[in-house]
């Protein structure tokens, strides 16, 4: 007999010894196990594990793996553990349940999925197994650091088990406070904590019961680990919750009164997983931690000043969400909404310019107020309810783990970010960083460098005929439309700028409009962008301010003699008048047939002093407003 352990450091048992295996065999061997629902192309699992090497070298290396593999398995079995045919590659059948994490995936015989525990005696008793069979993180010290394919599936398929086996836990946990079954509940709470030590309702949970049962020391040693685990990977304290039970198991007498919980239940009040039968979708997101604090405020806790809504209202205006801020930093999530596309460089680009904002502030240039941020991605749950994106906590806690550990006035950004914004934009450099227990590389940015120098700069070749083409619609005299697509990764920024450079050395303004997946509702959203950098009427200037800008800004342009130019231009902007109204006097059907003609208006005078190129980035976000009247610019004679 056989058995492939996952659960912690990987290993194969063969007849109660474990057999030495390369680190690439048992990473192969793992996948197979795991992904055992479907057939692998060989060209795929060659790519997956060698991808460094030419494709007759990588075929090689698969083809003497899997001999290895089956000189291991084959002899245990009389049936082929591994099977080939036709270019796939698959674990045979009957060999699903010869992996320990295979009860997380797989329902027990005699049941069509796994269901809660407290309605399926036989689903209860192969999550209990499966829980007490942990010893650690999902493929524990198994890193392939040049298969950077086989990292991602490893941190993803970590992610799942963590919420499997929460979910399992949440609701055995219950049963056996139910029957008052302590020690038991002791245990599988200690098991978990080895997959995901940073869980800190378990730690509570495990806080309480130990209290419950009289250990009050074996509680506060509990806190200990909890507090050094914290600090020593995410560089924070205990929630306050956590603090909080501390001092109560300290300073009360005796044991907690059992109507009186004295922190909540391991099971969330809304479950973060479904039901029964267990099954997951998921979907990539990232999440960006920002942590901006007070150099003088007692304890660098997260400063809560007029920044913050200037802060707030650049994850917004990204398209992202703000999820938690609390005393150690701000957490915000990019494409949880569905919209997952460019969600890295999204936040990326959100965290630049809040970083701006900080450094640019009375307080930054003082020195009195540090900003810092990290960004991670990785998968969250499909159907998940807004307040439980990211059911396991751990890419949250990866993103809060590399804003601590990143610089004063820097981004860190993980792999699973940055891979997004390569040709995009270039780091200023490279760090190691321990990420949950894992060693992986860090991408820096630097928030004094800006968006436009962290541009990655790569010589262009080629493209001879786009650039003829690009030549051809950039002429004296005329206008046009070029509209550039294609899959991620083939080139299109850089094929972008090589135009954006040519144009300026001929003297072209370069304008960007960039569409976010929350500004397809609000009209000329674009536009309202572009006014707001060249009036100089950032969001939040003050009403007297605003309206002079705004005045001096239409001179600029020759348009002081229009009579409704300036109250639509107040009104698109949303600037309220010196009588403190929030909108001007025009009714609004009036105010938007005006706005059409003005904004083209607009367009024109700049265009008169010298060519502008204006630069649609994410066309399909575009609001129909913007869209119309682009068509409309494109068409005028």
């Amino acid at each position: 007999m056989f058995l492939l352990r996952t659960l912690g450091d990987p290993e194969l048992i063969v007849d109660g010894v474990p057999v030495r295996l390369h680190r690439k065999n048992l990473g192969l061997l793992s996948f197979l196990f795991i992904e055992s629902g479907r057939p692998h192309p060989r060209s795929y699992l060659s790519e997956l594990l060698w991808p460094e090497l030419p494709e007759n070298r990588s075929d090689n290396n698969l083809r003497q793996s899997l001999h290895i593999l089956r000189k291991n398995l084959d002899t245990q079995s009389s049936d082929p553990v591994i099977l080939s045919t036709s270019g796939q590659i698959r674990l045979g059948p009957g060999f699903l349940h010869a992996v320990d994490a295979s009860p997380f995936f797989h329902p027990p015989a005699g049941c069509p999925a796994i269901h809660d525990p407290a309605d399926c005696r036989l689903c209860r008793t192969q999550l209990t197994k499966a829980l007490q069979a942990i010893r650690g993180p999902f493929l524990n010290g198994l890193f392939l650091p040049e298969c950077e394919e086989f990292d991602h599936w490893v941190t993803g398929k970590r992610e799942e088990l963590i919420a499997r086996s929460r979910w399992a836990l949440d609701r055995i946990f219950l049963l056996l406070e139910k029957d008052n079954r302590s020690q038991e509940g002791i245990s599988l709470l200690e098991q978990f904590l080895k997959f995901d030590p940073f869980d800190e309702e378990i730690h509570r949970a495990l806080m309480t019961l130990l209290w419950k049962t009289g250990n009050r020391k074996g509680a506060e040693r509990q806190y200990a680990f909890c507090l050094k685990i914290l600090k020593t990977e995410l560089d924070v304290e205990p929630e306050p919750e956590t603090r909080g039970l501390l001092e109560r198991i300290r300073s009360e007498p005796g044991r907690p009164v059992p109507s009186d919980r004295s922190s909540p239940p391991v099971a969330r009040s809304e479950p973060a997983l479904p039901e029964s039968p267990l099954l997951f979708e998921w979907r990539q997101a990232t999440a960006l931690y920002l942590d901006i604090h007070s150099t003088e405020a007692l304890g660098d806790s997260f400063i809560a000043s007029p920044l913050l809504g200037g802060v707030l209202e650049r994850i917004k205006e990204f398209g992202g969400d703000e999820w938690r801020t609390d005393e150690h930093g701000l957490l915000a999530w990019f494409g949880i909404d569905g919209e997952t596309e460019r969600a890295s460089i999204r936040a990326a680009k959100a965290a630049l310019e809040i970083g701006r904002i900080v450094s640019q502030s009375p307080e930054g240039i003082s020195g009195k107020v540090i900003f810092r941020a990290g960004i991670h991605s990785g998968r969250v749950l499909k159907h998940s309810q807004k307040n439980t994106p990211d059911p396991t906590g751990m890419i949250s806690k990866s993103a809060m783990s590399l804003c601590m550990q990143s610089r004063p006035g820097t981004i860190l950004l993980s792999s699973e970010s940055f891979r997004a914004l390569r040709g995009q934009m270039a780091p200023a450099g490279t760090e190691s960083v321990t990420l949950l227990r894992r060693r992986t590389q860090g991408y820096i940015l630097p928030v004094e460098a800006g968006k436009e120098s962290l541009l990655e700069k790569r010589p262009f070749i080629g493209r001879e005929e786009e650039s003829r083409i690009f030549k051809t619609l950039y002429a004296p005299g005329r206008g046009g439309c070029l509209l550039v697509e294609g899959e991620p990764g083939i080139g299109k920024s850089a094929l972008v700028r090589s135009f954006l450079q040519r144009a300026t050395s001929m003297g072209a303004t370069i304008r960007t409009f960039e569409c976010f997946p929350h500004t397809r509702i609000i009209p000329f959203s674009p536009f309202v962008q572009w006014i707001r950098e060249f009036a100089r009427v950032p969001l939040g200037t003050e009403p007297d301010l605003a309206l002079d800008r705004l005045s001096e800004y239409l001179k600029s342009l020759g348009l002081e003699t229009d009579p409704d130019a300036f109250r639509v231009l107040r009104s698109l902007l949303s600037v309220s008048d010196a009588s403190g109204k929030d909108r001007p006097d025009t009714p609004l059907p009036a105010l938007g047939q005006k706005t059409f003609p003005l904004l083209r208006e607009i367009m024109k005078a700049r265009a008169r002093r010298n060519p502008v190129v204006l630069l649609t980035e994410d066309l399909h976000w575009i609001d129909p407003s913007t869209g119309a009247l682009l068509k409309e610019a494109l068409t005028d004679p």
